[in-house]
C-alpha cells in the first residue's frame, strides 16, 4: 500500500503544468462542502482541525482525531440551489484511517424553452459524487492520503458519468504548530457524456495546491496561505472580455483590460486567520484572492472573496456555520453539524515500552 501511495504522490508532481487557461467540466467539485471549508476561503490543504470534510481537499488531513466521527453539512449556494454533504471517518488504528463522503448537489427547477424561445416546461438539473477516502502514517509527523470518487450529473434528460482520484500529502509537527500539505485534486475522466457531438468530454477541474499553516506559540491566533492552480497560470475567463466605465456609456466597447503579471499571481492565493481562545470555540475569517477579483463591482465595494466562520465543541458534538461573500446578490451560507460516536471504543497501537495516551482525552 506504502508504494500505491507513494506512486500516486509522484503522479500528481509529474503532471505538466499547463500556461494556457483551460475550460472544464463539473466544477461543483471545487467548491466548499462544510461550514469549515467555506470559512477559510475554500482551498486549504494545510489545516488541521475537527472538521471532518478537511479531507475532501486533502485526504491527508484525516487522522485518527476523527475518529468514528460522522457529519451532516447544508449549504444554501448561488442562484437558490442548495448542497448537501455526509461524510465519515473512522480509524483503523494510530497510522491507518478511512473514509467515505456523498455530496448531493441539486439546482432546482429551470425554465425549458425551444429554439425560438417560447417556453415549453421546467427541467431540473443535478450533481452528485460519492468518494472513499484512505489515509496512513508513513513517517513521524508525515502522512498521506488517497481518495477516489465516483461523479454522476443530470441535466434534464441529459446524463453523464465519471471517476476522479485525490491525491495528498501533510507534514504536521503538534509540538511546533506547524503544518505543510499538499494535494492533487479530480484527477480522472469523463466516461459518459452529456450528447455524442464531437468534443463533447470534459475535463475535470483538477487543481494542485500546496499550503502552510501556523499557530502562533503565545498567542490563540493560526493563519494558513494556499497556493492554488500550481498547474495553470491564466485563471481568469474575463481576462479578454473586461471594460472600464465607459463601455456603460457606449463608448469603446471592445476595450480590454490586460491583468497584469502582480494581480493574476494573487489570484492563487488564499488567506485565513482563526481565533481560537478556547478549545471549544473559534472564529475565522479569510480571503480568497481570485474570487475577490472576479466578482469585484466597478461602482462599489461588495467584500467578494471574504468569509466568515464560527465553530463551537461541546463535548462529543461540533457545530459549524459559515458565511461567504460573492457579491452583493451572491452570498453563500454554510451550516455544519458532527458527532462523535462512543470515541471511547478506540483503543490506539503501542510498541512495547512506550507511554499509552488514551486520544479521546483532548475532547
Amino acid at each position: 500500500m506504502n508504494k500505491v501511495i507513494a506512486l500516486m504522490l509522484s503522479a500528481g508532481f509529474t503532471i505538466p503544468a499547463f500556461a494556457e487557461r483551460d475550460i472544464y467540466g463539473w466544477e461543483f467539485l471545487s467548491a466548499s462542502t462544510s461550514a469549515y471549508t467555506g470559512s477559510i476561503g475554500v482551498e486549504n490543504v494545510s489545516s488541521h482541525s475537527r472538521e471532518l470534510d478537511l479531507a475532501l481537499r486533502n485526504p491527508a488531513l484525516m487522522t485518527d482525531e476523527t475518529h468514528n466521527t460522522a457529519s451532516l453539512s447544508y449549504q444554501n449556494y448561488l442562484a437558490g440551489s442548495s448542497w448537501a454533504t455526509a461524510s465519515y471517518s473512522r480509524a483503523i488504528n494510530d497510522k491507518n484511517s478511512w473514509g467515505a463522503a456523498v455530496v448531493f448537489a441539486p439546482y432546482g427547477k429551470m425554465k425549458e424553452t425551444d429554439v425560438y424561445g417560447n417556453e415549453i416546461g421546467e427541467f431540473s438539473a443535478t450533481d452528485i459524487m460519492a468518494e472513499g477516502l484512505y489515509s496512513r502514517m508513513l513517517a513521524e509527523n508525515f502522512r498521506v492520503g488517497l481518495g477516489f470518487k465516483l461523479i454522476f450529473s443530470s441535466i434534464a434528460e441529459e446524463r453523464s458519468f465519471g471517476f476522479g482520484f485525490d491525491v495528498g500529502a501533510n507534514y504536521f509537527n503538534k509540538d511546533k504548530d506547524i503544518s505543510f500539505g499538499f494535494a492533487v485534486r479530480n484527477i480522472g475522466a469523463q466516461l459518459a457524456t452529456y450528447t455524442d457531438t464531437p468534443d463533447s468530454r470534459d475535463r475535470l477541474p483538477w487543481n494542485m495546491q500546496i499550503g502552510f499553516t501556523k499557530g502562533l506559540d503565545h498567542a490563540p491566533f493560526k493563519f494558513s496561505v494556499t497556493y492554488s492552480d500550481l498547474n495553470r497560470w491564466d485563471l481568469s475567463y474575463t481576462k479578454y472580455n473586461e471594460v472600464d466605465k465607459s463601455t456603460l456609456e457606449g463608448e469603446d466597447l471592445e476595450a480590454t483590460q490586460e491583468i497584469k503579471w502582480v494581480d493574476m499571481l494573487m489570484r492563487h492565493f488564499v488567506f485565513s486567520a482563526e481565533f481560537l481562545p478556547r478549545d471549544e470555540f473559534s472564529l475565522v475569517v479569510s480571503y480568497n484572492c481570485r474570487r475577490g477579483r472576479e466578482y469585484r463591482l466597478a461602482d462599489s465595494r461588495s467584500g467578494a472573496g471574504f468569509s466568515f466562520g464560527l465553530n463551537l465543541n461541546i463535548k462529543n458534538v461540533y457545530v459549524g456555520a459559515a458565511y461567504s461573500i460573492y457579491g452583493k446578490a451572491a452570498n453563500v451560507f454554510g451550516a455544519t453539524v458532527g458527532y462523535r460516536i462512543n470515541r471511547a471504543e478506540y483503543v490506539q497501537t503501542i510498541e512495547p515500552g512506550e507511554q499509552y495516551i488514551e486520544p479521546n482525552e483532548q475532547y
